[in-house]
């Protein structure tokens, strides 16, 4: 083959080979060019993507602020109810510390009894049972100062009981006020106010248990050496006010002295009541009860009573350890009636330690009719005042605070007058059983 020849021939193969190599390239470019396109699709898929995610957590970061305030306002609503119940708490440990800085007190008693009366003539025994309940409390303002007061059941017009006969077809139990009163101390001296409780010591031939006083009052008592004490005992007490004249009142007092050694303890003193009756609009005949009146309804007597008083015990014996008597004398100086005395006599005895506690009282008494004021003498028996009397009270403590006793009266009108004839011993047995605290 010429030169020439084969030199065409060349060049026919370069050509040919070179345009293969850029049909070639030219694939190749527009592959890449492919790939830039779906690069740029998947990157505007991306930014969309992320923009969709970024606006996601914008979102949820709100949510989350808004999670995390309510959160928080949960929190501190919780707080501010907690702060809230804890200021009741605060408060009623306030109130708490206050009533422990009185010094508050409560006491009571609670009684249940079964009496049995002997029949008068033409007439049935009588049988009933019996309640009491008394609840008071005192406190103390400050060191000098007590304020007390009781409340109790009973007849309310009835100053000398709070028993209430069971009956009436189980009508509810009435309640009062018997005392409510403030006590002012200043050292051995004590002074009352209001209507507080009975302050003069004796037996009920006067002061029935159940009788406080109102008005105004003072103790004093002083040690003299180890073994005596005297005390004084005053009031002025009011009976009845009268809005447009004097007061009905009485002024009492009271001088004693007490010794007490190693086996001998000795009680004595003498009283005076001076009453000035010369109002009774609140009288009634629960009041009046046995002493002698005029036909317009007033006392027929003045009454200014003295007392005298003594009590003497012996502490040491071997199968019991107290034994004593009891003398107490009453007159009417201002009477206007022969019927002005009485005098009771107690004999007693009794096992006290720590094991055990039980006393016997026997007491015979005689009452004149107009010796003292019936309306707070004691209602032991039917008879406010002419009678004699004779009793027997045994008394045993079951457990602390709880008391047993079994009393037995057997008494006599003294002096026959009318509505009060005179008659047979009558008969009156009681069976308590008392609580106190």
């Amino acid at each position: 083959m010429k030169i020439g020849a084969r030199i065409g021939m060349c060049l026919g193969l370069l050509m040919v080979f070179n345009v293969g190599k850029t049909n070639e390239q030219a694939n190749i470019i527009e592959q890449l060019q492919a790939l830039k396109a779906q690069q740029e699709a998947l990157n505007k898929k991306i930014a969309t993507l992320e923009a969709a995610i970024a606006k996601i957590q914008k979102s949820d970061t709100s949510i989350e602020a808004t999670v995390i305030g309510n959160q928080n306002d949960a929190v501190s609503n919780e707080h501010k109810r907690s702060s809230e119940t804890e200021a009741p708490s605060n408060s009623e440990s306030s109130i708490v510390a206050k009533l422990e800085a009185l010094d508050p007190s409560v006491f009571g008693d609670a009684r249940i009894r079964y009496e049995y009366n002997s029949p008068l003539p033409g007439e049935s025994a009588r049988e009933r049972g019996v309640i009491r309940g008394r609840l008071g409390a005192t406190i103390t303002p400050f060191n000098q100062l007590t304020i007390g007061a009781r409340l109790v059941g009973g007849d309310r017009d009835d100053p000398n009981t709070s028993d209430i006969t069971l009956g009436s077809f189980d009508d509810d139990l009435d309640l009062g006020i018997d005392q409510l009163y403030g006590q002012y101390a200043l050292g051995p001296t004590s002074l009352f106010f209001g209507k507080f409780p009975q302050i003069f010591s004796g037996t009920d031939m006067i002061w029935d248990g159940d009788i406080p006083l109102q008005g105004l009052g003072g103790q004093y008592r002083q040690a003299i050496n180890t073994d005596w004490h005297i005390y004084l005992n005053a009031t002025h007490f009011l009976i009845d006010e009268n809005a447009r004249g004097s007061d009905s009142s009485m002024n009492g007092l009271q001088i004693g002295a007490e010794y007490n050694s190693e086996n001998l303890s000795l009680i004595s003193h003498l009283s005076r009541y001076n009453y000035a009756l010369t109002f009774l609009d609140s009288a009634d005949e629960g009041d009046f009860r046995t002493n002698a009146l005029k036909p317009d309804g007033s006392y027929l007597s003045n009454f200014d009573v003295i007392d005298v008083y003594m009590d003497v015990a012996y502490t040491s014996m071997e199968y019991f350890n107290q034994a004593g008597l009891r003398l107490h004398l009453v007159k009417n100086i201002d009477a206007n009636i022969q019927g002005d005395s009485g005098w009771r006599v107690e004999l007693y005895l009794g096992q006290i330690d720590n094991t055990q506690a039980w006393s016997l009282l026997y007491s015979v008494s005689a009452l004149e009719q107009d010796a003292v004021l019936a309306a707070f003498s004691n209602d032991n028996i039917p008879i406010a005042t002419n009678y004699k009397n004779h009793s027997l009270v045994f008394q045993w403590i079951l457990a602390p605070s709880l008391l047993f006793d079994f009393t037995a009266y057997r008494f006599k009108v003294l002096d026959a007058m009318p509505g009060m004839p005179l008659i047979n011993y009558e008969n009156r047995l009681r069976l308590n059983l008392s609580y106190s605290f």
